[in-house]
């Protein structure tokens, strides 16, 4: 795939306790390699060329291993938080001099077993629509349900807002604009949920419906999914 992605992979993993202490999440074991490897894997088996890394806490071991796996043959770039957390939307930010135009964005933690070609097709369809959000019907299975979603449109995004209506959840994955996130990003947003909810609220991002569940590495039990899905693929 031509489109380049984007994953942001800095946070410090806290709710991993002793897990996560001394290395980043990226670099959990999953039935052999760290989760970032599988991740990248499908990635590349999804035809994509260029990733970019969004990186912060222990970065410097994240770039190690990836040195040792020079067989994925990925074009690998990174940008890093610094001394300081930046968060989603500060991470995005600074990395904005090395996005294309257009460009995946996926969270480091998630693993989702999707055609991202089909979201790219779905994106040229509706470009002057613009932005794109995958949402899932997840009913508070996986993880909280943050979206309200009627009628083929986001009606209400929203992490922090719990509500019986909200029956989807923000996949892990956008395709985005580069022109449309700079004004919103230079308002100096730390969290990418926040610059996906004023784009949703303009009328600049809509929704694709996922069928296939998402596999996150943040919580323990998130972990055990993921080692048992990965068991099934082999």
């Amino acid at each position: 795939m031509k489109l380049q992605i984007i994953i942001i992979a800095g946070g410090l993993a806290t709710r991993l306790g002793t897990l996560t202490s001394n290395k980043p999440k990226s670099l959990i074991d999953i039935n052999g390699d760290p989760f970032i490897i599988h991740q990248l894997r499908y990635l590349k088996n999804q035809g994509f060329k260029n990733v970019h890394l969004c990186l912060g806490f222990l970065a410097d071991q994240i770039i190690t291993i990836l040195k040792n796996f020079n067989y994925l043959d990925l074009n690998i770039t990174y940008s890093l938080d610094g001394d300081n957390q930046l968060g989603t939307g500060g991470a995005l930010k600074n990395a904005l001099d090395k996005c294309e135009d257009y460009f995946f964005v996926q969270y480091g933690d998630s693993y989702l077993p999707i055609n991202y070609s089909k979201v790219y097709d779905f994106f040229i369809v509706n470009k002057r629509q613009s932005n794109i959000l995958t949402i899932y019907e997840n009913n508070s299975m996986y993880d909280k349900s943050n979206v309200i979603y009627t009628e083929n449109k986001i009606f209400k995004y929203d992490k922090n807002l719990n509500s019986s209506e909200m029956n989807f959840i923000d996949y892990g994955l956008s395709l985005l604009k580069k022109e449309e996130i700079i004004p919103i990003l230079n308002n100096n947003i730390s969290d990418l949920s926040e610059v996906y909810k004023i784009l949703i609220n303009e009328n600049k991002m809509i929704p694709y419906i996922v069928k296939e569940r998402f596999y996150e590495i943040g919580k323990p039990e998130g972990i055990a999914d993921m080692k048992k899905y990965i068991e099934r693929l082999l």
